[in-house]
């Protein structure tokens, strides 16, 4: 259960053992008539910056938040060394390790990448009623759909990193939020299969450089974008916003300003990097960093 101090519990064991599984990590989540789903990976080893390799892939259902349990049937095992409880690899495998689930017109729709941070995005789909059967879903290949992982079209090309999309009324368009190396980047659709637009900017590597996650908080429908990111020299979750209408260059909603289309730079400024000591003496008060915290202190 939960306790008012002491150490949060992993919910999806892992064991722990470099070159075996060193740990195991959620990518995706999402409700489906009351039950909760989350998709992990499980880490057999780190590579160079950017480069891991996974054992497999699963999912784990929740009817209470607390007490999870692996879908039977969900794992789709990687190449390479199998592990027990890890299951049988199939063709195609490698590329539906890493998630971003969305529901549309009577289906899930599982956007999914290889492990690491370099791999496209391919996209399939389960009908509602049938999620999460594995068996259950079929792959875009381009024109239509297919039961083999191995015929996916990539929807969302180049290096896509920790995917995550989501329906934006205020756009009227599917998002898709995600690093590509040179920072965060937006991308729209008008359908799951694409086909996706150019890439907008949100956070460049100048601006911050070792920021990553950039996965989207729900109900977003005003011209405000929430999401939450971390970064590597900290590991701490930082909630963020994008004002969607001054992205896409249209009138703002208040003032009517029309601002450039900041497709290739995110427009933003580093004013300061506080130091941990800093941090620490500006949130004494009340444990949130402000203007006049930086300014003062």
């Amino acid at each position: 259960g939960y306790a008012r101090q002491g150490r949060a519990r992993e919910f999806i064991p892992s064991l722990k053992e470099p070159g075996v599984e060193h740990t195991v990590i959620p990518t995706a989540g999402i409700t489906v008539n009351g039950v909760q789903y989350i998709d992990f990976m499980s880490v057999r080893s780190w590579g160079r910056p950017g480069e891991w390799f996974t054992n497999y892939a699963a999912t784990v259902s929740s009817t209470d938040g607390e007490n999870w349990t692996v879908v039977p049937g969900s794992q789709r095992a990687n190449k390479g060394p199998s592990m027990p409880g890890g299951g049988q690899y199939r063709a195609g495998n490698e590329r539906i390790q890493m998630s971003a689930f969305v529901e549309h017109d009577g289906y899930i729709y599982r956007f999914s990448t290889p492990s690491g941070r370099d791999g496209s995005a391919i996209v399939a789909r389960a009908p509602k009623a049938q999620f999460p059967k594995e068996d259950a879903f079929e792959f875009f290949d381009g024109a239509g759909w297919s039961a083999t992982p191995t015929r996916a079209a990539a929807v969302i090309d180049g290096s896509v990193s920790e995917l995550s999309v989501a329906w934006n009324p205020y756009l009227g368009k599917f998002i898709a939020l995600y690093i590509d190396g040179n920072g965060m980047v937006l991308r729209t659709a008008d359908s799951p299969t694409g086909p996706w637009s150019s890439k907008r900017m949100l956070v460049d590597t100048a601006t911050i450089g070792d920021l990553y996650g950039g996965f989207i908080l729900p109900s977003n429908n005003d011209h405000n974008l929430y999401f939450v990111a971390t970064t590597w020299s900290n590991y701490n979750v930082m909630v963020m916003r994008t004002n969607l209408s001054e992205l896409f260059g249209v009138p703002l909603l208040a003032s009517g300003d029309v601002n450039p289309d900041p497709v290739a730079d995110d427009g933003l400024e580093v004013v300061e990097v506080l130091k941990p000591e800093q941090v620490a003496a500006a949130t004494a008060d009340d444990g949130v960093v402000t203007e006049d915290d930086v300014v003062t202190r």
